[in-house]
């Protein structure tokens, strides 16, 4: 073992070996240089096509999900206005708001399609909706005497409705949420129906069944006339 290392020893420091060995190992150097540069530069563009992939595949899901994810358009429906008296039945939302120019939007939930029907009669706008495929309408006007709503319909009024008088009338489950200033308030609620009075009147005059519903929020009427309805009362009422 010791003669090896001494062989080694005097093997190096002999005048060949000193002269070409430092240019092996630069060379050596250099050619290992090269490979690792050429390791590293592969390991590189991978590292850069994975990125760019990478964040194409994210871009494109986050497209995706916002494309699939965005709502559907409301669809407007031209019909003749010039009504101030809403009738709804079925199992709709309508929502009625106070405006200048007078028009209805029909907007589906979720994706499926619309079963909503509308006519006009005089200054009465009929609504009926499919009670399986609810959808939420929107109803422009701009004067409001009458709400009639009945099945599972529900009825808001969005906005300032500043009237001379309003007449509310609901049966079976259907629900009103009206917010309003009037001189005169008329209601009749009867069977399973639920309303909610916000706003002000001079007059209010309710006539209400056992089962129905009334909430007042907010709402101070200067005189009230209010009458219990029996079912047989209530039948001839009808």
């Amino acid at each position: 073992m010791a003669s090896w290392s001494i062989f080694c020893l005097t093997w190096y420091k002999s005048p060949v070996v000193a002269e070409t060995f430092p240019k092996w190992s630069r060379l050596i150097s250099k050619e290992l240089k090269k490979k690792l540069k050429i390791k590293d530069m592969k390991t590189s563009i991978k590292t850069v096509l994975a990125t760019a992939l990478t964040a194409v595949f994210l871009s494109t899901t986050a497209f995706t999900t916002f494309a699939t994810d965005s709502p559907k358009k409301a669809t407007v429906k031209a019909i003749a206005m010039n009504v101030n008296m809403v009738v709804v039945t079925g199992g709709v939302d309508v929502y009625l708001i106070h405006s200048d120019k007078e028009d209805i939007q029909v907007v589906p939930y979720g994706n499926q399609e619309t079963n909503v029907s509308f006519e006009k009669q005089g200054a009465k706008l009929f609504i009926n909706g499919s009670e399986a495929e609810r959808a939420t309408i929107y109803v422009y006007l701009k004067d409001l005497k009458r709400i009639d709503a009945s099945n599972t319909a529900m009825v808001k009024t969005k906005g300032d409705f500043n009237l001379e008088a309003l007449q509310i009338f609901l049966k079976d489950d259907a629900k009103a949420n009206v917010n309003v200033n009037t001189k005169s308030l008329y209601t009749v609620i009867k069977d399973q129906s639920d309303l909610k009075l916000s706003g002000k009147s001079g007059l209010l005059l309710l006539q209400k069944e056992e089962y129905a519903t009334l909430k007042m929020h907010n709402f101070n009427a200067a005189k009230t006339e209010a009458q219990t309805l029996s079912p047989q009362l209530a039948a001839i009422k009808k």
